[in-house]
Order: C-alpha cells, then sequence, then structure tokens
C-alpha cells in the first residue's frame, strides 16, 4: 500500500507540471520604450524594444514589457520553477557596462507612456550591457512568483540605463513582423499549488 501511495503521489506531482512559452504579436504584445530626448512622446508601435544611452544623457532610453497573459487566472496560486525572459539584441554597444532591471510598481500603457510619466520599480538587479547580439535572458523567477501570489500586481519590467555614454541594447519587440521568432518571449515552467492538508493528511493514512 505504502508503494502504491507513493507512486499515485509521484503521478500527481510530476502531472502538475508544465512549461508554457509566451511570444505575443502586435496585437497582444506590450513593451515599449521612454525617450528622455523626447519627454512627453510615446513609442509604443516601435519595432524594437531598447534601453541604453546614445552620445549624450539627454539621449537615455528605458525599456519596459510586461506579459499580460500572466494575469489568467489559471496561473494564480501556482509554484514557479522558473521564468524567463528572451530578448533578440540585433545591435549592442557598450559591452560590460552597467544597468538595471526590476518589476515596474505602478501600472502603465503602451500606446501612452512617457519619459515623464514612466513608474518606478520595486526593486532592480544590476547587470552589465553584452559585448555581442543574439539572444539575451533574464530570469524572473522570484518576481514572477509575487506577481502570480499577489504580493505585487503584475506591472511588467523597467529596463533602466544608468545614463552612461554609446551603451544601448537594441532588442525585436512584439511589434517586429519580420521574423515572428525574435520577438520576446517568456518561457514559464511552473507547477500546481501544493496538495492542501486534507488531501495530504488523507495520504499520509494510507501509510
Amino acid at each position: 500500500m505504502r508503494t502504491l501511495t507513493f507512486i499515485l503521489l509521484t503521478l500527481i506531482l510530476v502531472a502538475s507540471a508544465a512549461t508554457v512559452t509566451f511570444q505575443p504579436d502586435a496585437a497582444v504584445g506590450k513593451d515599449t520604450i521612454t525617450w528622455k530626448f523626447y519627454p512627453n512622446s510615446s513609442f509604443g508601435t516601435f519595432a524594437a524594444i531598447e534601453w541604453g544611452t546614445l552620445a549624450n544623457p539627454d539621449d537615455t532610453i528605458h525599456g519596459f514589457i510586461e506579459f499580460t497573459e500572466l494575469n489568467d487566472p489559471q496561473y494564480q496560486g501556482v509554484i514557479v520553477n522558473s521564468a524567463i525572459i528572451h530578448f533578440y539584441a540585433f545591435s549592442v554597444d557598450g559591452g560590460g557596462q552597467p544597468y538595471q532591471y526590476g518589476p515596474c510598481d505602478t501600472p502603465w500603457e503602451e500606446s501612452t507612456l512617457t519619459w515623464n510619466t514612466m513608474p518606478g520599480t520595486h526593486e532592480t538587479i544590476t547587470t552589465t550591457y553584452p559585448s555581442s547580439s543574439g539572444w539575451i535572458t533574464y530570469d524572473i523567477t522570484a518576481w514572477v512568483q509575487n506577481w502570480l501570489d499577489g504580493t505585487w500586481n503584475n506591472n511588467g519590467l523597467a529596463f533602466i540605463d544608468n545614463e552612461g555614454i554609446n551603451q544601448c541594447i537594441c532588442a525585436r519587440s512584439s511589434d517586429y513582423s519580420v521574423d515572428p521568432s525574435l520577438r520576446p518571449k517568456l518561457i514559464l515552467d511552473y507547477s500546481s499549488a501544493a496538495l492542501d492538508e486534507t488531501t495530504w493528511g488523507e495520504l499520509k493514512a494510507t501509510f
């Protein structure tokens, strides 16, 4: 009986694990930039999402992205095993220079976000610009868990340059139509919530 119970419990836990990839198009995707040089302009339909600083600090650009698919009730309360964002960077500068990224603390809209209205962040991680183009990834497992637990609202992420010089990432956005496979994507690996105490108690009683 103990062996059978262990097998059944293992099957339940294995069956509850799943991996899903979100890679939205322009209709569903939510990503944009804010540009210090144009503080009241919105850029929500750009085919690129960028962050960095060009020739001078007034040319600083911040990037924003939100995977609204995470707001689906089916993901509320799940256990996040991993959550990795992938961007295809077609142009990079300033390899090794620092920048920050973190979860936004207030809501924003792709079509109206500007430099003067952009949100802050709950916290940030400092990383560095890559030295070559290609796919770049960000592990946001803990933040996605917070969103799905309801600790924070899912307001997406901000990628924040520190106003250096000649450092920038230019990546394909959800509005990029030439090759949809290069749009930003989030790969979410998750498991269903743990068995409740009653079910677990019933299982233990069979040992």
